[in-house]
């Protein structure tokens, strides 16, 4: 195929195939496998140490390459593609191919730079350095909210133009039509999320210790990141009450949101929230943090506390809660899917084509 040929052949960075789902993951993965139904010629290109390429079809993913990682998607993926015809890639998971400028990247927030201390100081230097380069040798931004829509603006001067909001979704591996068996043999609070200091689980177990024979245990979903600084996760993870599980797949996480008595979350900073989403969509009642991002998003459809108030969160936990059922809420709720970010970032493409393809 000629270089003219493939002027604008869509291509997506397939590196976060290698690593553990968490929110950025899923992100990627569904609104790849939503793309690729709208244009099959769309083409995932990914290190042969992808993991989770049982979830894609293999006819649409190139593997190339013997390392993986940083130096997997910074050196071996631009001088693929510069071989391929300089197609347009895809970024979705915060990272790109600086070396590389046909490129549209995916920035989830921007919480490297409003709160460093959260991070391992190798990640935060990283970040710092390479994230202002990516905006500035990027044709397009995507980002998942306007909260972060706005913090990215602010803080790199770019322009609207430049930018545009790309929902997150629910999972095509979620199915909320039939009843799931409950997980457990006693009632539960439900929380999701990687143990990092942005999750606040601190303060959310400190409020939860502080209720007197709690009638439901506690379930946190979420392992430990490396990138994170883990000095700040002063978790209080013994006692009976408390239940950890690292790895759940879709039916798993299904059935613990389908059963949960309640779902808390407790975050400091977002730039969406998809736990929020998901446990909305199996009609979980929800109690969460008090910032801009989840008022943006969710409204009055779930209820609040102070993330930083322990008897807040405690009353939050204790109170009883229930999704606000308005049909108008719900109708802006069902907006948040990946079927239309793909056909919006598609429609990003075809609008910009002429400086998008050059």
């Amino acid at each position: 195929m000629s270089k003219t040929e493939n002027k604008c052949a869509i291509y997506v960075n397939g590196r976060f195939l290698t690593r553990k789902i968490t929110g950025v993951e899923r992100f990627s993965l569904e609104i790849t496998k939503e793309l690729i139904k709208l244009n099959p010629e769309i083409k995932i290109v990914a290190p042969h140490k992808a993991k989770k390429q049982q979830e894609l079809d293999h006819s649409n993913i190139l593997y190339m390459g013997v390392f993986s990682g940083h130096f997997w998607e910074q050196i071996i993926l631009p001088l693929f593609l510069k071989r391929s015809g300089n197609p347009i890639l895809l970024n979705f998971a915060n990272t790109a191919p600086l070396l590389y400028k046909k490129k549209i990247t995916t920035l989830h927030d921007i919480a490297f730079k409003d709160h460093p201390e959260w991070f391992s100081r190798k990640f935060s230097k990283y970040y710092n350095f390479l994230i202002p380069k990516l905006i500035s040798s990027s044709k397009y931004i995507l980002t998942v909210s306007g909260f972060s829509k706005d913090k990215i603006k602010e803080n790199f001067k770019l322009s609207n133009d430049k930018i545009s909001v790309i929902y997150n979704g629910i999972s095509s591996g979620f199915d909320n039509n039939s009843p799931k068996k409950k997980p457990f043999d006693f009632n539960y609070y439900l929380t999701v999320g990687t143990l990092q200091p942005r999750k606040n689980l601190r303060r959310l177990l400190e409020a939860y210790h502080q209720i007197t024979n709690p009638k439901n245990k506690l379930v946190i979903v979420g392992g430990i990141n490396k990138n994170f600084n883990d000095d700040q996760i002063a978790l209080s993870l013994s006692g009976q009450n408390i239940i950890i599980k690292d790895k759940v797949d879709d039916n798993e996480l299904s059935a613990l949101y389908q059963h949960a008595e309640k779902f808390i979350y407790p975050s400091l900073y977002e730039g969406f929230g998809l736990p929020v989403l998901e446990a909305i969509y199996f009609s979980c009642p929800v109690v969460a943090s008090d910032i801009p991002v989840f008022k943006e998003l969710f409204g009055d459809i779930i209820c609040y506390f102070n993330p930083l108030d322990i008897q807040s969160i405690k009353s939050g936990i204790e109170q009883k809660t229930a999704l606000n059922q308005n049909s108008e809420l719900i109708k802006q709720i069902k907006k948040y899917n990946f079927t239309a970010s793909a056909k919006k970032i598609l429609g990003i493409i075809e609008k910009k084509k002429d400086s998008i393809c050059a």
